[in-house]
């Protein structure tokens, strides 16, 4: 807002109750422990959950939710 972008702090992630965004990433709870993964590059209307095919990333996001929405340091 003020013009000085290079002092702005940069954020992990963008956290919601129903979401978390990393990147091009949006994960959403979907239960105890189940998640649903969408790239929004190429999925914007969150219509394709990729979950299955980035465990890595849903195990990674996930803590974010699950230890109480601090971001891992």
């Amino acid at each position: 807002m003020l013009g000085r972008t290079e002092e702005q702090r940069k954020h992990e992630y963008l956290y919601w109750p129903w979401a978390i965004r990393v990147g091009k990433w949006k994960l959403h709870p979907r239960g105890k422990d189940r998640y649903a993964l969408f790239d929004l590059e190429n999925d914007i209307g969150e219509k394709h959950d990729v979950a299955a095919q980035h465990p890595e990333l849903v195990a990674r996001y996930g803590r974010y939710f699950q230890e109480g929405k601090q971001p891992l340091k």
